[in-house]
């Protein structure tokens, strides 16, 4: 993205631009013309978000949120371990390695035992390097507002996209009416689906999920909530 931007303004002074940064398979066309040498591989790790907070939760309840643990690189990415510095956050899911230009979705857990802020480090060690993400939760009360047996239920409703337009990462928030079976894709613009972020059955609420457009092409992306008969659909842009 760096070097993207960086042509971009080359670009915009002397009205050139560098095709191996636009292009980068030019380079690896090139590179199996000149020699007969096998390409060095190597895995490259990337992880979205590189912080992770999370809202208030009520004490010895449990709050989910995800990040991304990317391989951008040519081979397998091997993931060592992943340590956390305080028990009250945790993951759940089993440690894969990566296969290349892949990534995987990881759960993490907090579970708050007290009324204070805590701050916590998850740290993943792997064959291409570490990577740390910063963790932050508070507990709080389970206190019932009066008021709240008076509000009115979630209705369904597909929110904008934030940011939008985005790269390479967007939220999208919705909520449903009654427990129902719910479906978010996101599909290209001739239809084509290209992920599926939600596929399951989920009671009345708000809810947001995280998509991370990784190996798609600048362009407009439709994404549809079906909860039921209830169907909505949004525009999004990605740019790159």
């Amino acid at each position: 993205m760096v070097e993207s931007n960086r042509n971009n303004a080359i670009a915009s002074y002397q009205l050139k631009r560098n095709p191996f940064i636009d292009h980068p398979e030019f380079a690896d066309r090139i590179y199996s013309f000149v020699t007969n040498t096998i390409r060095p591989t190597a895995a490259e790790l990337e992880v979205l978000p590189t912080s992770l907070p999370f809202d208030s939760t009520i004490i010895s309840y449990t709050a989910t949120k995800s990040i991304y643990l990317i391989n951008t690189g040519s081979a397998e990415l091997i993931i060592d371990s992943i340590i956390i510095s305080d028990q009250r956050f945790y993951i759940s899911d089993p440690i894969t390695d990566i296969e290349p230009y892949s990534l995987n979705k990881l759960e993490v857990n907090f579970s708050p035992d007290s009324i204070k802020t805590f701050f916590a480090s998850l740290n993943v060690f792997t064959n291409a390097g570490n990577k740390q993400i910063n963790l932050t939760g508070s507990g709080k009360e389970n206190t019932v507002n009066v008021t709240d047996k008076f509000r009115k239920p979630a209705t369904f409703a597909l929110s904008q996209n934030y940011p939008n337009p985005f790269n390479p990462a967007t939220r999208i928030q919705y909520s449903i009416s009654s427990r129902q079976f719910v479906s978010l894709n996101v599909y290209d613009v001739l239809g084509n689906l290209v992920a599926r972020l939600v596929n399951e059955d989920q009671p009345a609420g708000s809810y947001e999920v995280d998509f991370y457009a990784l190996g798609l092409s600048s362009g407009i992306y439709l994404y549809k909530l079906q909860a039921g008969s209830s169907i909505q659909t949004k525009k999004m842009i990605l740019t790159k």
